[in-house]
């Protein structure tokens, strides 16, 4: 939990409101696993201690999916921040930034490909309409 919190401090505790339901969910699951800790030591049996041993297993999983992907969105954020303060750099220094496009032989096949779809489907149009007036007047 304490990484869970370490992240959300860094993302200003702003996250989703799906992954806020998710770290919710697993403060509930601290607390149910609290409650079957309780209930183990009054009263040990093999149920309680597998039922306790599931509720810990779901919880660190639960722990690492959510740590995983705070560090996703903690990354992402990263990212674009740097890529805001570089472009924002390049305006205030008078540089325009561009990116070269270099034109593949891919895309020319993708283009002739688009237009000779566009042609074919013109002409089916104007030969199924054309039967099916030829049809209509039979």
């Amino acid at each position: 939990m304490e990484k869970i919190n370490e992240l959300l401090g860094k993302l200003d505790n702003k996250v989703n409101a799906s992954m806020a339901k998710r770290i919710d969910g697993l403060n509930q699951l601290y607390v149910r696993m609290e409650k079957a800790k309780a209930e183990h030591t009054a009263n040990p049996t093999e149920e309680s201690q597998s039922s306790l041993d599931e509720i810990e297993s779901f919880i660190d999983d639960s722990t690492d999916d959510i740590v995983e992907r705070l560090e996703i969105i903690l990354e992402a954020k990263e990212i674009a921040k740097a890529s805001a303060l570089a472009e924002q750099d390049g305006k205030v220094k008078g540089n325009v930034v561009t990116s070269v496009v270099t034109p593949n032989a891919d895309d020319k096949d993708k283009k002739s490909y688009g237009w000779l779809g566009f042609v074919a489907g013109a002409v089916l149009l104007v030969v199924s309409v054309g039967a099916i007036n030829i049809l209509n007047k039979k």
